[in-house]
């Protein structure tokens, strides 16, 4: 039954979705070379910034795309595919926002890349939604879904983190790394001059719009994960008070970049200023950094609605933060799993 949970001491949760990031960037070796640096910079804000960050991976019910039923498979506990997923907003089933409106959290749903009415998403129990008309950009397009992520960030702040909210939980999708990738919005320093961009210099308008080679979109989509792991950091380190942070990915890119043969996970990262925030990750065996290691039977998205309710639902005894993992070679890789169908 749904009920208080008294491990997350009443902080905000955030929840953000990164469309394609999956662990290709991690493992490939030509892929992490070119990663490697916006990964160091990541983690190397947030943990000056007083976070503590764990890392692991999980097997996500989707490749390539459908990144509705990652979403709908950690929500609910269930591993989605297209008719379980008809069935499923059919019944009755609690979901994440509801466990967490039942402790006590205003909950609210992110969607930039929504736009048009959509019914179904009360099913979710979410007591506001934000989908693109509600964001209001009126700037140039980038992407499949036009808003770029550091200005979804930039509303979502502005509309929900004010001074004194009640007990937050957020589920924030960014859509800047949806295939094709291009045009990659370029990160701004000056947050102000996010969204109209009148202070971008010409030539980063002609790189930003150059036509990608659409027979090789890798650099395309690493320079979008890049972006958003640049526009989190900084995010990160603009939030002024504790909350529980969760990053992944919701599959990996589809088969037009280098990913042949590769297991169906995504990284994901928890992070928090408050150590308590992190332990009941750390006790799953989430190691220390950005790069979670290859393991060999990873977990999938489904068991990460279980595994968070009974690691909130009591104050658990700390254990210590565990040591980054030893490095191993990247083709120590899960095994992929069957498909959905």
């Amino acid at each position: 039954m749904p009920g208080k949970l008294p491990g997350l001491k009443g902080k905000d949760v955030y929840l953000v979705f990164v469309e394609s990031y999956g662990t290709v960037a991690l493992d490939d070796p030509a892929h992490r070379r070119v990663l490697g640096p916006a990964l160091a910079d990541f983690a190397g804000t947030v943990e000056a910034a007083g976070y503590a960050l764990l890392s692991s991976r999980l097997v996500s019910p989707v490749f390539g795309g459908g990144s509705w039923l990652a979403h709908g498979t950690l929500a609910s506990g269930i591993k989605l595919d297209q008719l379980g997923n008809e069935l499923l907003l059919n019944g009755q089933r609690l979901t994440l926002p509801r466990y967490l409106a039942a402790a006590g959290y205003r909950t609210v749903e992110v969607m930039p890349g929504i736009k048009k009415p959509n019914p179904e998403a009360a099913f979710w129990g979410f007591d506001q939604h934000y989908f693109a008309v509600d964001l209001s950009y009126a700037g140039p397009p980038f992407g499949w879904f036009d808003i770029p992520d550091q200005f979804t960030l930039k509303q979502f702040a502005a509309r929900e983190l004010t001074p004194g909210h009640p007990p937050l939980f957020a589920q924030i999708v960014l859509v800047s790394s949806h295939t094709p990738f291009a045009p990659v919005p370029p990160y701004l320093a000056d947050e102000r001059d996010v969204g109209p961009y009148n202070n971008v210099p010409e030539d980063v308008w002609t790189r930003v719009y150059a036509p990608p080679d659409w027979n090789d979109l890798d650099q395309p989509y690493l320079e979008s994960i890049s972006y958003d792991l640049k526009t989190l950091g900084t995010w990160l380190k603009t939030l002024d008070r504790d909350a529980l942070v969760i990053i992944l990915g919701d599959h990996q890119p589809p088969e037009i970049t280098r990913v042949a043969g590769q297991p169906w996970t995504v990284p994901v990262y928890v992070l928090s200023r408050d150590p308590d925030l992190v332990q009941p990750f750390a006790a799953l065996g989430y190691v220390a950094g950005d790069t979670p290691p290859p393991r060999d039977n990873p977990e999938g998205m489904e068991k990460f609605l279980g595994e968070f309710l009974g690691g909130f639902s009591a104050v658990p005894e700390a254990p210590p933060l565990p040591a980054s993992a030893p490095p191993q070679s990247p083709d120590a890789r899960a095994a992929s799993p069957p498909s959905p169908g």
